[in-house]
């Protein structure tokens, strides 16, 4: 929601951009948060300016992630977002909230922008940022893209863990 809400600033600054929603919502939601979120980009006159892509994994994902000139990550909470890992790898601009993992997983904003959580003001200004600036924003993808990839190889993850099993001592 704070992503539809953050569009008409963003429009105001840089009216060729577009917000493309990528999921679909939690089952519990029982299909309520999409027809909330119709709603909010009805009254906001955000027809054709935002579209949903419903749900995108593997091969897909990479693809339309691909296609993506900055990737949102808007959320509350997050341990490890394995949809931002995926836009790390692909070497995409990142803007996630300053909440859970999440800045960890930015480096601190060393490979991202972070911007406060449950702030549609706040995001608005951290994509403009990233709109204004697209070369600092690409460079600090290109920059996180060697370490992603380190740290997200299945090989190597798989060292670290059975390195970790061997360095724990058994209890009798």
């Amino acid at each position: 929601m704070e992503a539809v809400r953050a569009m008409p600033a963003i429009l105001a600054k840089h009216p060729e951009a577009r917000l493309l929603l990528v999921g679909d919502e939690t089952v519990h939601a029982g299909g309520g948060e999409k027809k909330r979120l119709e709603n909010e980009i009805a009254r906001l006159g955000l027809a054709g300016k935002v579209k949903f892509l419903g749900d995108q994994r593997g091969a897909e994902q990479a693809r339309v992630l691909n296609c993506f000139d900055v990737f949102l990550s808007p959320s509350h909470f997050e341990t490890c977002s394995t949809s931002m890992m995926m836009a790390e790898l692909c070497a995409i601009p990142i803007i996630g909230t300053n909440a859970g993992g999440t800045p960890a997983q930015l480096g601190h904003g060393k490979y991202g922008t972070l911007v406060e959580p449950r702030d549609p003001a706040s995001l608005a200004e951290g994509i403009i940022r990233v709109l204004d600036d697209m070369e600092e924003a690409k460079n600090k993808a290109r920059e996180n893209l060697s370490g992603a990839l380190e740290r997200y190889d299945k090989d190597a993850v798989m060292k670290k863990v059975l390195k970790l099993y061997d360095e724990t001592p058994v209890q009798p």
